[in-house]
């Protein structure tokens, strides 16, 4: 008990020592840029931008991170927070193969793929956020991966057509962000998303199938996809049907939340097109796990 109590503190202090160096560099930066920056000018023109960049935690290969907002920083210690993802990278993605990162965020997952195959693996990225995708995008393109990566602002769903999108925060990196979608039940719109979104905050963003989107632009199917959409996981699946009946597809992880009755229904229909769970990782509490399915031979 005490050790366990040891290392909960040690890891709230990094935690806490973290956060003071980025507000640190982040005010000296800013505070230099009002002294130098003559009033009468517009800050585009500026000589001095406030950059701060940070190494992503994955010790194989140096991959840059952009920091912005305590959000990205949060982001660039994706390895620690998930190593079966990256596991599950090293293990089944290989050289020339494709690999579709549906909720890429800020991009950590899809780097650490082009790094391990070395840039020898066609990557699409999506990520709907305006601002995340901002980040993911510099993230591509200051670390030179922009040959093999694809960013793709879209939000991958059930139906093709233009969707409201909440945000629960336009940081760059936040994530728990909603759509409206239907219920089953009813012809009735709810709001879908782990958490609350601030109703004010929202865009107009257009949703598709990915079969649509497969066959409306003649993308590569994927050998391998990770599904990570805080609550949204179950649409995007009912909206690649043919795609799960390829032979290209071997691979998905997937995070579900178990306390969503929508579960069951993602495991249900996966199993029926003969993937299987081949190993559950639970986060934290154990609501919310990410899922290896593989398809049988």
């Amino acid at each position: 008990m005490i050790k366990k109590l040891r290392s909960m503190l040690n890891e709230l202090l990094n935690n806490f020592i973290r956060i003071a160096r980025f507000c640190i560099n982040k005010s000296i930066l800013s505070f230099f840029k009002l002294l130098l920056l003559p009033s009468y000018l517009p800050a585009s023109l500026s000589i001095i931008t406030i950059k701060f960049y940070k190494n992503l935690d994955y010790d194989k290969y140096r991959i840059k991170m952009k920091i912005e907002s305590i959000d990205q920083l949060y982001r660039s210690n994706s390895c620690k927070k998930e190593p079966e993802t990256v596991k599950w990278i090293e293990e089944f993605i290989k050289p020339g193969d494709i690999f579709y990162d549906i909720g890429a965020n800020v991009g950590a997952y899809s780097l650490v793929c082009y790094a391990h195959t070395q840039g020898q693996c066609q990557i699409y990225s999506f990520e709907p956020s305006f601002t995340t995708f901002s980040a993911l995008s510099q993230n591509i393109i200051i670390n030179g991966y922009n040959d093999k990566i694809v960013a793709l602002p879209f939000i991958l769903s059930d139906e093709t057509k233009i969707n409201k999108f909440y945000y629960s925060s336009i940081s760059p990196g936040a994530a728990s962000h909603a759509i409206d979608v239907k219920n089953e039940k009813s012809d009735e719109i709810k709001s879908l998303s782990l958490h609350n979104s601030n109703t004010n905050l929202f865009n107009y963003i257009v949703s598709y199938r990915l079969d649509d989107l497969l066959s409306g632009f003649n993308l590569q199917k994927p050998n391998h996809m990770k599904i990570d959409v805080d609550g949204h996981e179950l649409e995007v699946i009912k909206g690649c049907q043919n795609l799960l009946n390829s032979e290209e597809l071997k691979s998905i992880l997937i995070e579900i939340d178990k306390n969503c009755a929508d579960s069951s229904k993602i495991i249900d229909i996966l199993e029926n097109k003969k993937f299987k769970i081949k190993k559950i990782y639970p986060h934290g509490d154990g609501i919310l796990s990410n899922y290896i399915f593989i398809k049988s031979e």
